[in-house]
């Protein structure tokens, strides 16, 4: 199991890949650092080119903003545009 340092070393070397943006988004959310989390998955959406990762980042990133309350219209936002990336998922 890899440790945040994992992570952000992964990071670090390879800082536009985004398997390692997602990778360390993921281990901000789980600590509650729900800021840090959606400027990573921002950055996933802006360097992949697999639309089902661009999809579960922009999903990801209105929850955090969700759990930050008061972001109705980023949050509305956010999720129209993960429908206009996979329009055939739920």
């Amino acid at each position: 199991m890899e440790t945040i340092n994992d992570r952000l070393t992964n990071y670090i070397l390879d800082p536009k890949n985004p398997v390692y943006n997602f990778q360390l988004a993921r281990e901000y959310e789980s600590q509650h650092h729900t800021a840090s989390a959606a400027g990573f998955y921002l950055r996933v959406a802006e360097f992949s080119q697999d639309p089902l990762l661009i999809y579960e980042a922009l999903l990801r990133m209105a929850l955090c903003f969700r759990k930050q309350g008061n972001r109705t219209f980023t949050v509305t936002g956010l999720l129209m545009r993960a429908m206009t990336v996979l329009p055939n998922r739920p």
